[in-house]
């Protein structure tokens, strides 16, 4: 599926001035023509009968164009969509975000340290080194 923002109307409805504006229009027949699927599949992940991997691998298995599989590309979008205005919209969102990147930035270093010092082994003789 192609990546950016999704709308509601098609994308030249919006004004050329607009800094922020959909690329493609959402194909909401897509969805609502496999809601029931798409709800069963909502509700198995809400209730832990089944996982993400499992879905995604059955899913996966199947050909490019299934049915079930291109309307949850697209709820996908709108979801994508949402959460990138948010993250635009508010700065608390952008600081979490970031924050999130920085743990994760900071662990990796610290694994390649461990890694690079002491053959991988993490030698220490007190609490404080």
């Amino acid at each position: 599926m192609k990546s950016g923002l999704l709308g509601f109307r098609h994308p030249t409805h919006y004004d050329k001035g607009w800094p922020i504006r959909p690329n493609r229009r959402v194909r909401e027949g897509l969805i609502v023509s496999e809601w029931p699927n798409i709800e069963r599949i909502l509700l198995s992940l809400a209730l832990k009968t089944t996982t993400q991997s499992v879905i995604v691998g059955k899913l996966s298995a199947y050909r490019r164009k299934n049915r079930t599989k291109r309307p949850l590309c697209e709820l996908d979008g709108i979801i994508r969509t949402l959460y990138l205005l948010d993250y635009i919209d508010s700065p608390v969102l952008r600081r979490n975000v970031q924050k999130a990147h920085n743990r994760g930035e900071a662990y990796h270093q610290l694994r390649r340290a461990i890694a690079y010092a002491h053959g991988g082994r993490f030698r220490v003789r007190s609490q404080h080194e």
